[in-house]
């Protein structure tokens, strides 16, 4: 059943959503031409005949051929000389005058319309005008050259220099052509490769706009187009017509090229019992691959998405038709074919085949010459494995014998060093015995398995609590038996203390969660009401009525102790609060921050005394000397003594080369430092030398109190 080239005339009104392309504003003259119901048409024809020239200006060299309204005649311009093509409206005698109307504006239509397509790919027109004998005509340029039909053809055969790429290029720049026009709100309509002309120099040019659609405007609801390569919606619904109908077009267009006939042909030719031709034009074309055709992969993937049978399912645009052809033509990731990092690289290798081959065989040289070095290396490295075990048995001795000698001069740090650096592998009986002297802590308690922060005891020496990181609590009695442990709090638990004279302790957790608890009974006893904020810091009073809360944000919040209600506030613009301490009496409290600020507060009048800058690095922790006279301030690796009256400095310690963790004084003189480098020392206040220092911790110790006999410490 031959459909090929049947074309059925009519029009119908536009889609009222045709968002694909934005157009352009269309210019009176077209839209009063294209609009039935706009403007006269016999006034049209008037003027049109008044600024007529005439046929005489022209000379009629042959015919071209002959379209749906009218005859495509050769011509001579007497004027400019030169070679013109002429279109003639068909005159007809027994015509149907409202027929011979809509042919006329159709063919005033077509002239306007590609007059304003000012694009390389649509002809421009020349002349509109009427010869003697009152018929219209329009010229235009005449094209030479070869329909894309028969380009097609030549390209299947591989003749006359025509390949399938060249004419896919060709038919890219066809789609550009017709994003062109829809962006200028025409719709073609009746696009086929027999309308797209092929010049001697490859230009494409598309042709015959007679059919097209301008913005809203069209003539009736009839069905127009040639049904081989109509979208179902313009026979089923000639209404629906869009941009998207003219994307479908395309993709019959490119399925010809790759497969040799227009898409529904061979299901026709091999179903001969089909009712007609809505039922063939409602069923998808036959696959592509499964008519035996080589075509490639991305191709009749373009094809397949371009000729989706619902239009939202095509291509959103001519333009992104092309851009996928156009990726096709350069060998990258066509978006309608499968994508992903493989398609990229076999798209990169398609483009840089040279490269690629060159890469290919470099690592097939660097494969083979790894595997050869390999082969000479292995007992090459066999004998420095061997070497490098003589020399790691030597380095485990010195090592040892090193370590001896420092435990015999009391370096106990020093010796814990070359423990360190011997070989786990090597390690037997002689390194257990000299770890085993060169920790000085007189007992381990029952291993925890979690990240001790902080540690406190009891004022009467009865209980040791220990918080951890992972928001545990572990409660020892003061042999350090474990009694208990609880928990997890909300956060790691950074904050210890206990209520002097009393079991009960307050813990805090960075998570803005302050809880009381009861050592004897292992129990909570209250969570305190301490509102909202990052909790930094926490200090409880020397007679226990007073709780202080540092906050992230700079406050101090001071409460009762007996019902958790704030006493009140004390503010400061110096940053977040990083450590507290109130003062022997407990009339002043002491405040450090992290922006290495230290100010004191006069409890009883509320008032700051006192404010003095330390330096750039936070202040750790603070505490008041026995007597009351110092201020004790850790920043960095040393622990400044302030006069308590006035800030002004004092005395220095320094010894440690990490950073002061925690700071506890026992009276009448005697200060406990704790150091991120490993280390615990204990002070003379009095003349601000180091009393001893002691070892036993493989890592940073976080903090470190005296228990109350004054003879023993927890760390």
């Amino acid at each position: 059943m031959p459909t090929r080239r049947t074309r059925a005339d009519g029009g119908g009104p536009a889609h009222p959503d045709r968002s694909d392309e934005s157009p352009s504003p269309l210019p009176p003259a077209i839209s009063a031409a294209l609009d039935e119901g706009v403007g006269d048409l016999d006034a049209q024809l008037f003027a049109i005949r008044d600024r007529s020239p005439g046929r005489s200006r022209y000379k009629l060299l042959g015919e071209v051929g002959t379209g749906g309204m009218g005859r495509v005649l050769r011509v001579w311009d007497e004027s400019l000389q030169r070679e013109l093509a002429m279109k003639v409206l068909f005159e007809e005698d027994d015509e149907d005058p409202a027929e011979r109307r809509r042919r006329l504006r159709r063919f005033l239509g077509e002239a306007r319309v590609t007059g304003q397509l000012d694009h390389p790919g649509i002809v421009p027109v020349h002349d509109l005008a009427m010869d003697e004998e009152g018929r219209l005509y329009f010229t235009m340029p005449l094209v030479r050259g070869k329909t894309l039909a028969e380009v097609f053809r030549l390209a299947r055969k591989e003749r006359e220099g025509w390949t399938l790429r060249r004419a896919v290029d060709l038919l890219q720049r066809v789609c550009m052509t017709v994003a062109f026009a829809h962006s200028r709100g025409v719709i073609h309509r009746d696009l086929k490769p027999d309308n797209v002309m092929v010049g001697p120099f490859g230009e494409a040019l598309v042709m015959d706009w007679g059919l097209s659609l301008v913005g809203e405007r069209t003539a009736s609801g009839r069905v127009v187009g040639t049904p081989a390569y109509m979208a179902p919606e313009q026979f089923t619904d000639p209404t629906s017509a869009s941009p998207r109908s003219d994307i479908y077009s395309l993709g019959a267009i490119l399925y010809e090229l790759l497969v040799g006939c227009v898409p529904h042909e061979r299901t026709m030719e091999e179903s001969p019992d089909a009712s007609g031709l809505a039922e063939f034009l409602r069923r998808p074309p036959r696959s592509i691959h499964t008519l035996g055709e080589e075509a490639p992969e991305e191709l009749a993937a373009i094809c397949s998405k371009a000729m989706a049978a619902k239009p939202k399912d095509r291509y959103a645009s001519a333009r992104d038709l092309a851009d996928d052809i156009t990726a096709w033509l350069e060998h990258r990731v066509v978006k309608a074919a499968r994508t992903g990092t493989w398609a990229r690289i076999r798209k990169w290798r398609e483009r840089n085949r040279g490269l690629s081959h060159a890469l290919e065989a470099l690592v097939l040289v660097a494969l083979i010459a790894t595997t050869v070095i390999s082969l000479l290396q292995r007992n090459r490295i066999r004998t420095v494995q061997a070497k490098n075990r003589e020399i790691e048995a030597g380095t485990y001795t010195a090592n040892l014998h090193s370590a001896s000698l420092h435990l015999r001069n009391l370096e106990v740090n020093d010796a814990r060093i070359r423990l360190g650096e011997c070989p786990p592998a090597l390690r037997d009986f002689e390194w257990g015995f000299l770890d085993y002297l060169s920790d000085s802590s007189e007992r381990i308690l029952t291993p925890i398995e979690s990240s001790i922060l902080v540690v406190a005891a009891s004022g009467d020496g009865r209980f040791l609590v220990a918080g951890s990181a992972e928001g545990a609590l572990h409660i020892f009695d003061g042999l350090g038996n474990e009694l208990a442990s609880a928990g997890p709090l909300r956060g790691p638990v950074h904050s210890l203390q206990f209520l002097p004279g009393t079991p009960l302790f307050l813990t805090a957790t960075r998570g803005g969660a302050v809880t009381l608890w009861n050592a004897e009974t292992a129990r909570r006893v209250r969570s305190l009401s301490v509102g909202s904020g990052s909790i930094m810091a926490l200090a409880v009073s020397p007679n226990a009525d007073l709780i202080a809360i540092g906050l992230a944000s700079g406050e101090v919040r001071l409460l009762h102790s007996s019902d958790d209600s704030v006493a009140f506030v004390l503010r400061s613009s110096d940053g977040p609060v990083s450590a507290l301490g109130f003062s022997v009496r407990g009339a002043f409290l002491a405040v450090g921050y992290s922006s290495g600020y230290v100010t004191t507060w006069n409890l009883d009048e509320r008032r700051r005394v006192h404010r003095v800058l330390l330096g750039d690095a936070p202040v750790h922790c603070i505490a008041y000397t026995p007597n009351g006279r110092e201020l004790l301030c850790a920043v960095g690796p040393r622990v400044l003594a302030l006069s308590a009256a006035d800030l002004e400095p004092g005395m220095q310690f320094q010894g440690h080369a990490g950073a002061v963790s925690s700071i506890d004084v026992d009276p009448p003189h005697r200060m406990l430092t704790s150091s991120l480098d490993g280390t615990i020392r204990l002070w003379d206040l009095a003349t601000g030398t180091e009393s001893a220092r002691l070892s036993g911790h493989l890592d940073e110790v976080n903090t470190a109190v005296f228990l109350a006999d004054g003879h023993h410490l927890l760390s």
